[in-house]
């Protein structure tokens, strides 16, 4: 047995935040996140964020084909949108994705402006929508 599963073994896996035995919000591997025990550093951050990117983007690029066809500012726009809503929630932008599949820029911003993320997050999504519809980065 290696040390890693040794230790995997006496501390479990759990895939959710939870309270651990003395109250310390914990998650993983045994790995403590409770602000009172300093959180994770930088680095984790860095790490957990780089490898869930990665994941949703092969995920977009598989369901969606269009993507790997598109400028990198446009690629930029919706890696951004899968990251916050993921890719089951941004294949709820139907119009967008006809648009975006007929080169429709100007109307695949204009859609993604008619949703509710736009409601809940107006300046990411105006950001995002003009980079769209230009293809320019701000």
């Amino acid at each position: 047995m290696t040390l890693n599963d040794f230790i995997e073994r006496n501390e479990g896996c759990v895939l959710y935040p939870y309270q651990d035995h003395l109250g310390y919000w914990t998650i993983g591997i045994g790995t403590c996140i409770d602000k009172e025990k300093g959180g994770i550093t930088k680095e984790e951050a860095i790490w957990l964020f780089r490898n869930r990117l990665d994941k949703m983007i092969v995920d977009l690029e598989r369901t969606k084909p269009v993507v790997k066809k598109l400028s990198e500012t446009r690629r930029i726009v919706l890696f951004d949108m899968v990251y916050q809503l993921g890719v089951s929630g941004l294949m709820g932008f139907r119009g967008m994705w006809a648009a975006l599949e007929a080169g429709h820029y100007t109307l695949a911003a204009i859609e993604m402006l008619d949703s509710l993320w736009a409601q809940q997050t107006p300046v990411r999504a105006k950001r995002n929508a003009r980079i769209m519809q230009t293809g320019e980065m701000e």
